[in-house]
């Protein structure tokens, strides 16, 4: 859903186990400004979400 509604990729926190549920996983190796970029879509989208 992050994906197609803010162009986020994200993986759920069931990769860590039981314990992640309910999170998300975020990978950050990009350049500063496309991870800044990428926060503030995520931001913008849970304020819409919230």
């Amino acid at each position: 859903r992050l994906l197609e509604e803010a162009g986020v990729v994200v993986t759920p926190g069931t990769g860590y186990g039981r314990c992640g549920e309910g999170y998300i996983r975020l990978s950050l190796t990009a350049p500063d400004d496309r991870i800044e970029e990428g926060l503030a879509r995520l931001s913008a989208w849970h304020s819409k979400m919230t």
